[in-house]
């Protein structure tokens, strides 16, 4: 394999910091506008329970992965990279990604959160 490939890659599993946000699984999303995701995709990772989606991998609200299309085309961190840096950040903007932000809590992926007040509330009343 390409050596300068293999380093980077082995840097992921040594993070010391994250700084993500979080996206929701609507046939809008992100991942469909960048074309990374089909429309076909994404309705199989909501049906498969996918309510959010972190650097390119889905979520279900309990947090578990859902190894789905795009999963098996990425190069990039894990959800256990993440998971394994000492601090966290995520930060999130839009009630539409509450559930999606309940999931990266649930998944242990958040020591740090900012939100705006309306996801904040949204979160609470949840």
């Amino acid at each position: 394999g390409e050596p300068t490939i293999k380093a980077q890659l082995r840097r992921l599993q040594a993070l010391d910091m994250t700084v993500s946000s979080i996206g929701n699984v609507a046939s809008d999303t992100h991942l469909a506008a960048a074309g990374i995701a089909t429309a076909e995709e994404l309705r199989a990772a909501r049906t498969a329970g996918a309510v959010g989606v972190i650097c390119c991998r889905y979520i279900a609200a309990d947090g578990q992965e859902i190894a789905m299309p795009p999963h098996d085309r990425l190069i990039a961190a894990t959800l256990d990279d993440l998971r394994s840096a000492r601090k966290r950040l995520l930060a999130v903007c839009g009630v539409d990604r509450c559930d999606a932000t309940r999931a990266a809590l649930n998944a242990g992926l958040v020591t740090h959160l900012c939100v705006d007040h309306a996801l904040a509330r949204a979160l609470l009343e949840s």
